[in-house]
């Protein structure tokens, strides 16, 4: 038996092409069989076969296995690691996706479809490529209505705003709401502008963030802007998803508290709010 081992694994060595079977993380595709020549393998044609749309996004590969963490980063590299894989007969492996991490006004719409796998079928999508969402509501108390009225009202004839009102603007009178929101919830949240975040995919400061007083973890994003939603959209989606991925995910705080794995977003021009979420399933 140790015979027919031996010459199974020789035969195996001498073999130049090879089928891995290959899971992705995160998930942008269902996992596939590749089947590649292991001498003249490239990471080009590897991210070819993940996704074509990969090709120029600067992402980077970690490879895990049975046999221990691989992070190939050229050509020489990767076939080193597939032969050494064949080698230990590990041909089942894990692909850990990394995108460097750039500015979150840096990204556009069809690269944010493509990190969170939104199916769009044209090369120019529109906002319809995200699923609804629907937020519940609740009744502000009653004073803290009368002084968001007041605040606003006095901000209205000190501060007008109108339609050409830049950013800065109507940052002020979207603070008004947040404060508000957070009041609302004595002594749970409070609002930090200018927070800076860093993830694995985005970076940099946002408009404002809503934080959890006890532990500062961020569980709000909000992304003001004079016009562009979709450029908004793009951004808060992935500062959410940033945010998220800093958090500590605890077996038993996801357990106890079902909203620790969630994080959610508004984009607004002090007029019109869109409401966003991002949160973790079961595998990312």
């Amino acid at each position: 038996e140790l015979l027919d081992q031996l010459a199974l694994l020789r035969a195996q060595l001498n073999k130049s092409v090879h089928e891995f079977d290959v899971i992705l993380s995160p998930k942008r595709t269902k996992g596939f069989k590749w089947t590649v020549n292991i001498e003249h393998a490239t990471l080009k044609a590897l991210k070819d076969s993940i996704h074509p749309a990969l090709e120029n996004d600067g992402a980077v590969f970690n490879v895990v296995c049975d046999s221990g963490k691989y992070s190939p980063r050229n050509d020489q590299v990767l076939c080193e690691m597939l032969r050494l894989l064949i080698s230990k007969n590990n041909l089942k492996i894990t692909v850990f996706i990394e995108t460097p991490s750039k500015a979150f006004s840096d990204w556009t719409l069809g690269s944010v479809c493509q990190l969170f796998s939104l199916s769009a079928e044209t090369e120019d999508p529109t906002l319809a490529v995200f699923p609804l969402f629907s937020c519940g509501s609740i009744e502000p108390s009653q004073e803290v209505f009368k002084n968001l009225m007041l605040e606003l009202n006095s901000r209205l004839d000190i501060t007008p705003i109108n339609l050409i009102s830049i950013e800065v603007t109507k940052s002020i009178y979207v603070y008004s709401y947040l404060l508000a929101g957070a009041n609302n919830f004595k002594g749970v949240f409070e609002v930090r502008p200018q927070k800076n975040l860093s993830g694995p995919n985005g970076h940099g400061p946002v408009d404002f963030t809503i934080d959890l007083r006890r532990t500062a973890k961020t569980v709000g994003v909000t992304e003001v802007k004079k016009d562009n939603f979709v450029k908004g959209v793009v951004q808060c989606a992935v500062q959410l998803e940033s945010s998220l991925s800093n958090r500590k995910r605890k077996a038993n705080e996801l357990e106890e508290n079902p909203t620790v794995g969630k994080v959610f977003g508004i984009v607004t021009d002090a007029e019109k709010f869109y409401f966003m979420e991002c949160s973790l399933d079961e595998q990312e």
